[in-house]
């Protein structure tokens, strides 16, 4: 049985490790990939599944972006008042 494990998680790294996993890939297929990584943000999670999503979000993206363009991974922590 699955379970799933809630722990914090560090985004801004685990985001930057995927963006270096996946900028051979991109550059061999002429697809620019930026990640703008700036703001840290802490979330509580599953990291197996978080590792999963940024993957899965990634390839896709890249490929299915035609050859010169390019990807962009970005994020701004929002505040809200509850």
């Amino acid at each position: 049985m699955n379970t799933l494990s809630a722990e914090e998680i560090e985004l801004r790294t685990m985001v930057r490790e995927a963006c270096e996993l996946f900028a051979p890939t991109a550059e061999d297929k002429g697809v620019g990939l930026h990640c703008d990584l700036q703001e840290e943000s802490r979330i509580l999670g599953d990291i197996r599944l978080i590792q999963r999503l940024l993957s899965n979000l990634l390839d896709n993206a890249i490929k299915y972006t035609p050859a010169g363009g390019s990807v962009t991974v970005a994020w701004k922590n929002k505040t809200t008042d509850r």
